[in-house]
């Protein structure tokens, strides 16, 4: 029995090592030389510009309050990134509920000292994708 744990734990630890090992790779095949203009952030300017300003301001008003913050993530990944809950912050509940199944073998918390580098990426595509969302119901209402 003891023995079928000590091979289920190391096929564990070597899966999280494989899993931290690609993470890195991607992360360090980013061109991370300065802002980062995605499509996304792209699509936001163009229609930013065509907006008048209470549009703007209805948007801003809509993604200042669930916008979630780099810091925060970090912080949130590097203390308690073992029980998920830099993965609850951004709304990733099932990610978030996986780390605390398995907090116990300490798999998550290799994988979120990893995530301490990437979740800012993490966290500016979740912003993007709320101000998006935002963009397109004001247009939405003001096409009604």
């Amino acid at each position: 029995m003891a023995q079928t744990i000590g091979v289920l734990f190391t096929i564990a630890f070597f899966c999280a090592i494989g899993f931290g090992i690609v993470l890195i790779v991607r992360a360090s095949s980013r061109n991370e030389s300065g802002p980062t203009i995605t499509p996304a952030s792209a699509q936001i300017a163009m229609m930013q510009r065509e907006m008048n300003p209470q549009q703007a301001m209805m948007v801003m008003q809509m993604v200042q309050n669930q916008q979630k913050n780099a810091t925060t993530a970090v912080l949130l990944a590097l203390f308690l990134g073992g029980l998920g809950a830099h993965k609850f912050y951004l709304g990733k509940v099932g990610l978030g509920i996986l780390y605390i199944v398995f907090f116990w073998t300490f798999i998550p918390t290799f994988v979120a000292l990893i995530e301490c580098f990437l979740i800012s990426g993490q966290v500016q595509r979740y912003n993007e994708a709320l101000t998006m969302n935002a963009m397109i119901q004001v247009n939405a209402y003001r096409n009604a």
